[in-house]
């Protein structure tokens, strides 16, 4: 697994590659990371953004960690419109592997409002991030085998230019 990982503070956010062969050895260093990121923030708020696939699992460290739940307000980068209970949902991913397992106060955990249309439910999302600043303090996107994330994938026709190209 290759995790790109920078912490505050560092001259190149985004410019550290780590190589970590094993899984639970990156579990740790990514829940770290997180850690690292949220206890940082100065806001209220701790807004995030999160993917499915093995972000979820990944993610899981976090409960080793003394983190202040009660200050994230959690979205999800890549939601499916599904029902919240399918197993194509990433929230119930992350509710099964993250959330659920959570001593004390939870986050507050934005979802996506399926019984709209996907524009209605997109619109509605789009004014809950509005109603908390706007912008993310963290976006976690994991990257598919083939090579996807944020539900974008590479070589899809909208990618191409209207000549073909």
């Amino acid at each position: 697994s290759v995790a790109n990982l920078s912490l505050p503070g560092t001259a190149l956010p985004g410019a550290v590659t780590v190589t970590i062969a094993d899984g639970d050895a990156l579990k740790k260093q990514i829940a770290q990371y997180v850690a690292t990121i949220a206890k940082a923030c100065t806001k209220d708020r701790f807004v995030v953004a999160l993917s499915g696939g093995s972000m979820p699992k990944l993610l899981t460290g976090l409960l080793d960690l003394d983190v202040d739940w009660s200050k994230w307000d959690v979205f999800f980068a890549d939601e499916r419109c599904v029902p919240l209970v399918s197993n194509d949902s990433n929230y119930k991913a992350c509710e099964d592997h993250l959330f659920s397992k959570i001593k004390g106060e939870k986050p507050t955990i934005h979802t996506l409002d399926t019984s709209l249309s996907p524009a209605q439910a997109a619109e509605k999302y789009g004014d809950e991030l509005n109603s908390v600043g706007r912008r993310f303090d963290l976006c976690l996107l994991g990257m598919g085998p083939d090579g996807h994330t944020a539900s974008l994938f590479p070589e899809h026709d909208l990618f191409r230019k209207p000549d073909g190209s």
